[in-house]
């Protein structure tokens, strides 16, 4: 059975050893010939427990996975090394960055639990962040108290100890949580004067190097709640970006006061600027359907017009329609494209969805739609009015057709 390190010496931090190979087995995949080694220990963490497997390198050659298997710790590599004791050496600064992150998610499983008697129900990690999964709601204010407990619980620097029971010692301790999934022997980690949890991963040895722990994200989840978090260097990076957001939004409103107060003010303001020009908009949009109409005796109606969008464009093309033999078409622009909306009266004998497809095969472009309503959009080349009279002039014969 391999050593592990990892667990077996004082340091958790331990990244680089000597060992010797045990065991090579050749295999084939996908991608060629790979190697299957055994050594007599290792250094790098397979992973488990939510954390993420070591990363690093034997004799220089980089790790591509790394499993266990029966107490057996299995490292691959595309190619041998050259001798039969090889040097192995795992990357610990990310290694650390992930116990920072475990030992938080249990001071935050722990903080939530006494404070509110909810229980975690799931844990992750990646390279970004870290989230718990708990088993019913958690507001605002609730996160806001579970994540000050932690920050507490970091400062008070409390020692982190691992220590391995059989299954039935395991049994007379009160621990927070334990896997249904591990047999025999339970490795149980415990937060002075507070947590105690089963669990295979790897923690910093006392809460302060966990630094700070910082709740960016929730979200409901099946009933309950998923938090997101960081810690140690990524919550100080986090911390700082947004600190230099504050700093610039103190430049966009000078004179002090309730940052939040100000931009709630600033978005009420432009809500209720949107709903005048939508307003001014919409009596404008009437005011031009009925220009239109006056001036227009066979009820076919083009109109185009570069500055229009495409809600200004639906209803001016509803307006022109209300009429039961009216046929409209309106031209808009988007992102290079020149956008048409083709609408009929109910007494309308021209079919919207013939003309477009005929339109779209003149004009290379896309759309479809039924005998009352359709739309589509073609390349722009040129002007756009310009190329917009060449479409109304096609748009004609196919209406006089």
């Amino acid at each position: 059975m391999t050593e592990k390190l990892y667990y077996t010496n004082p340091n958790p931090l331990v990244g680089e050893a000597e060992a010797r190979i045990v065991r090579c087995d050749e295999k084939r995949g996908e991608n060629g010939i790979y190697y299957e080694l055994i050594f007599d220990r290792t250094v790098f963490f397979p992973g488990g427990g939510g954390q993420p497997a070591d990363t690093g390198t034997i004799d220089g050659i980089p790790l591509t996975d790394i499993r266990e298997e029966d107490g057996e710790i299995i490292h691959v590599l595309d190619r041998m090394p050259a001798g039969t004791t090889v040097r192995l050496s795992a990357d610990i600064k990310r290694r650390t960055e992930f116990m920072r992150f475990h030992t938080g998610e249990h001071m935050l499983s722990h903080a939530v639990l006494t404070l509110f008697r909810i229980k975690n129900v799931g844990f992750h990690m990646n390279e970004e962040f870290a989230t718990a999964d708990f088993e019913a709601p958690l507001t605002l204010e609730m996160q806001l108290e579970a994540e000050n407990f932690v920050m507490n619980g970091i400062y008070d620097a409390k020692p982190v100890t691992c220590f391995t029971v059989s299954s039935g010692e395991a049994d007379g301790l009160t621990l927070r949580k334990r896997s249904e999934k591990i047999k025999g022997d339970v490795r149980v980690v415990v937060i002075d004067g507070g947590d105690m949890c089963a669990c295979c991963g790897l923690h910093v040895t006392d809460t302060a190097k966990v630094v700070m722990l910082k709740i960016i994200k929730s979200e409901s989840l099946r009933g309950g709640t998923r938090l997101y978090f960081i810690c140690g260097a990524k919550a100080y990076k986090d911390y700082s970006a947004k600190h230099e957001s504050v700093m610039r939004m103190n430049e966009l409103f000078p004179g002090g006061g309730d940052l939040i107060e100000k931009a709630e003010k600033l978005i009420a303001e432009e809500r209720k600027t949107k709903i005048m020009l939508a307003e001014r908009s919409s009596k404008l949009i009437s005011q031009i359907a009925e220009k239109i109409i006056s001036e227009t005796k066979d009820k076919k109606f083009y109109v185009y017009d570069d500055s229009m969008t495409e809600s200004e464009a639906k209803q001016l093309l509803n307006l022109l329609i209300a009429e039961k033999a009216a046929f409209a078409a309106v031209f808009f622009p988007t992102s290079g494209r020149i956008n048409y909306i083709l609408g009929a009266g109910s007494g309308c004998k021209l079919n919207c969805g013939y003309i477009i497809q005929s339109i779209n095969a003149y004009f290379n472009g896309k759309g479809g739609g039924p005998a009352l309503f359709a739309r589509g959009s073609a390349p722009q080349s040129g002007d756009f009015n310009a190329a917009c009279t060449g479409f109304c002039d096609i748009f004609e014969k196919i209406t006089r057709n």
